[in-house]
């Protein structure tokens, strides 16, 4: 996004499914400070929602609250009779309804989530973003960052997913407002006792309820089985399966009783790794076998739990694969291994896109496709969101990309946002 233009007037025109149409203005708004300051951020998405519902006549807080029935009659959108499902029809029938209801570019959007900082920013509105996530630098206190999630989620009709890494211990990013309150997992994990780590994951997920955060990407299910891995190190629960495998679904469970998605991380396993994927791709040196008896319980145990989600790692596995391609570019790991043989149907996330164990070998574009057509279905963080987007969007009209895989991890998505209460026809 060149410059620091913000373009405004993207207020969305709820359709039936709180999805479609908008209202599209050339207005602009041009920050002056910089915006990874949370204040100046807050501020920014402040104005951007206040002028655009000032523009479409429709209060912020019925775009937060998906009236669907206020903000067409102020968009002056004529919705016929037959895209409204009867309310005896199913939810799957809503979401089916709603599915059909966007367009080419809404699906897209709804597949990434990004980094939420200035320049990004104008994005959520003009491309239809499905999410974001933040970061130590969007916290500065909580009633900063409950108005911040508040006013991101007013600028959209489908909610987004904002996502956090809070693991607890080294992997905090709420330290700014709690410093250390949570212990490290494998603190929880040496107590031998699940409780705790349900205890742990409820405390936090509350949180974060509380402060509009809606996912966290949390637990950690690998295993610390090399004492020389220090990328995982006591995020893990533990050093072999039977010890990480209780902890990750009382921590799944704990979550989902707070009200929080949980994505568990990082598929197929970090733990048996030397190499720091934030930097260079990691590299499993086992093989199959290894992989099935040991890396893979306690992600079976977290999928068997409820998981929401299971982010890829940057991770590969010559021994396996024959190649050092990520996992997550992997349809063999995400799709005949999770999907088929571990049965999930949940989210696939990858981990971010712009970390230097992808983004040294593969362009925003080549990333996001790869990953997405490997099995992905949110698309974490793109070093280049716009490029990323477009990658998408272009494969998707030369039919590189069929609607029905689209439609699928769209489904997906937004039976997500149900579980938090969302509703595509309330």
């Amino acid at each position: 996004m060149p410059g620091k233009t913000m373009l405004l007037g993207c207020v969305t025109a709820i359709g039936l499914c709180g999805c479609a149409l908008t209202d599209k203005s050339n207005q602009t708004f041009a920050p002056s400070a910089d915006t990874t300051n949370p204040a100046v951020l807050d501020t920014i998405v402040s104005a951007s929602v206040e002028t655009s519902v000032s523009t479409s006549s429709v209060s912020a807080s019925s775009a937060s609250t998906s009236s669907v029935s206020a903000m067409a009659e102020a968009a002056e959108i004529n919705i016929p009779a037959a895209a409204t499902p009867n309310a005896a029809e199913s939810l799957e029938a809503q979401l089916n309804a709603c599915i059909a209801a966007l367009s080419l570019e809404e699906k897209a959007g709804q597949l990434f989530n990004i980094r939420l900082n200035e320049n990004d920013l104008p994005m959520i509105e003009r491309l239809h973003l499905g999410g974001v996530t933040l970061f130590k630098e969007n916290i500065e206190s909580e009633a900063q960052v409950k108005k911040l999630t508040a006013d991101l989620q007013a600028m959209r009709a489908i909610p987004l997913l904002i996502g956090i890494d809070e693991e607890g211990g080294q992997v905090s990013r709420l330290k700014e407002l709690y410093g250390n309150s949570y212990e490290s997992a494998y603190q929880t994990g040496q107590t031998h006792d699940p409780q705790n780590a349900f205890d742990v994951a409820l405390e936090i997920g509350r949180t974060l309820k509380s402060l509009g955060v809606n996912m966290d990407f949390a637990p950690v299910a690998d295993i610390w089985s090399n004492p020389q891995n220090r990328v995982i190190g006591d995020r893990a629960y533990g050093k072999a399966p039977e010890e990480v495998s209780p902890m990750v679904a009382a921590a799944v469970r704990g979550f989902h009783e707070a009200g929080v998605l949980s994505v568990i991380k990082h598929f197929p396993g970090h733990g048996d790794t030397l190499e720091d994927s934030h930097q260079v791709t990691a590299v499993y040196s086992h093989d199959l076998e290894r992989l099935r008896s040991f890396e893979i319980l306690p992600f079976q145990a977290g999928v068997d739990a409820g998981a929401d989600g299971v982010m890829a790692g940057h991770i590969a596995a010559p021994k396996i694969t024959g190649n050092n391609v990520p996992a997550g570019f992997q349809p063999f790991f995400l799709q005949d291994m999770l999907r088929d043989q571990m049965g999930f149907d949940g989210l696939i996330v990858t981990d971010a896109l712009e970390m230097g164990g992808v983004s040294h070998a593969y362009s925003a574009a080549q990333a996001a496709l790869e990953a997405f057509q490997a099995g992905a279905d949110i698309l974490l963080l793109p070093s280049d969101p716009e490029q990323a987007y477009q990658a998408i969007l272009a494969a998707c009209r030369d039919n590189r990309i069929s609607e029905e895989r689209l439609n699928a991890s769209v489904r997906r998505i937004l039976q997500a946002k149900t579980r938090l209460g969302w509703r595509p026809f309330a």
